[in-house]
């Protein structure tokens, strides 16, 4: 891995600003390492948030000195070759496939809960309440416009469940009221 540094002197190198074997001026290093800082911390307002410290591991150097180098062009007048360009997109490529960073999906309340998307898509699919049926725990029915759900299970009797209680026997079924529909 290479240092902040030496990505610096690279980036240069492949601007062809510095020759080879040569090293950058005080004066280009710290603007190098400033790009360089402002180019990483850009990535997280692109939804890539690089774990650990940079110099980043060796498999993203080379496009990390690419883009180094595309993003100083503007500043030393220089144009950067076509291959200078290809590896920094490859380099970008790279890092957000390593470093994108998705959030959970979070939905307003009012999507989660709306009518069409409460109880099994709606009233018109909750079953009606029926006598001398068997029922398990957490099945649902409803009577009366009202929803119930079974808490204990067992075969319904002959009258249907009325109320709004959280114990309301029907035969062998226990129910709770949910809500009025």
């Amino acid at each position: 891995m290479s240092s902040s540094a030496q990505i610096v002197a690279r980036a240069l190198k492949r601007l062809r600003v510095i020759g080879a074997g040569e090293d950058p001026s005080a004066e280009d290093a710290a603007d190098g390492l400033a790009a360089l800082n402002a180019m990483i911390a850009g990535w997280k307002a692109d939804g890539v948030e690089v774990s650990g410290d940079v110099p980043l591991d060796a498999r993203f150097e080379e496009g990390v000195i690419a883009m180094l180098a595309v993003r100083l062009a503007d500043d030393y007048g220089a144009t950067p070759s076509s291959v200078v360009v290809r590896d920094a997109e490859q380099g970008w490529q790279r890092l957000k496939a390593a470093f994108t960073h998705i959030p959970l999906a979070q939905f307003d309340s009012a999507l989660r809960n709306m009518p069409s998307q409460r109880y099994w898509g709606g009233v018109g699919s909750i079953p009606l309440w029926r006598e001398k049926h068997e029922y398990g725990v957490g099945d649902r029915a409803q009577s009366n416009g009202r929803l119930y759900e079974c808490t204990v299970a067992g075969v319904s009797g002959a009258l249907r469940p009325l109320g709004s209680s959280q114990s309301i026997p029907d035969g062998s079924v226990t129910w709770k009221w949910v809500r009025d529909l």
